[in-house]
């Protein structure tokens, strides 16, 4: 198996225009007025326009080395929806513009310990401001309804989700799923559940 070494200025290149493919696709998905992607699975197509979901399905039509770049922006996304819930797709749109804003300087001959202390300081700073202005939501907020409005792109399915949390309290875990029938069904349910039971029978004692 042939190895091929990419170093410098041309690796960068490859890193920023796997980068940008897939920032290109996945941000088409973003805000309340962004669009629907398609994706084929199996011969099946599913519509879409969850910016986490067509993350984890990019691959990047690329080489290694530009694929490597587009999983940058992927894995981003993936630890955004999976810590905070929100937020996949402007995550990838942030991150590809860093990426892009560092490439821009080191091609200039700024040093990269200058640029960590650079991007350290902003992190700093801006997490700061977003604590300084951030408005605390609760279950009998009004902002409630609309972030989950803006968040299921349906007011329908926003006003559902906010009586839900209203009814269950801050703590609730709300999940949407597609529906056997034509009808819209609600159901809530008190302690934990476990779709599946033990391992072995042996786990049990009498």
């Amino acid at each position: 198996m042939k190895q091929k070494l990419f170093t410098g200025q041309l690796l960068m290149d490859k890193i920023i225009k796997g980068a940008m493919e897939a920032k290109d696709v996945i941000s088409t998905t973003m805000g309340p007025n962004g669009g629907c992607c398609a994706l084929i699975t199996n011969n099946k197509v599913r519509e879409t326009k969850d910016g986490a979901t067509i993350a984890k399905s990019f691959i990047g039509s690329g080489d290694e080395v530009e694929k490597y770049g587009a999983q940058l922006l992927t894995d981003a996304s993936k630890k955004m929806a999976e810590i905070v819930g929100d937020g996949s797709t402007t995550v990838v749109v942030l991150t590809y513009e860093i990426l892009k804003a560092v490439h821009k300087l080191r091609t200039t001959g700024k040093q990269s310990f200058i640029i960590e202390s650079a991007l350290d300081f902003v992190n700093k700073f801006v997490k700061q401001t977003i604590e300084n202005i951030a408005i605390k939501v609760d279950c009998n907020s009004n902002y409630l309804e609309q972030i989950a409005t803006v968040a299921a792109n349906d007011a329908y399915i926003g006003n559902n989700i906010y009586e839900l949390f209203k009814q269950l309290g801050n703590d609730a875990m709300i999940v949407v799923d597609e529906s056997k029938s034509d009808k819209d069904i609600i159901k809530s349910q008190d302690g934990y559940f476990f779709e599946r039971g033990f391992i072995s029978s042996w786990f049990l004692k009498p």
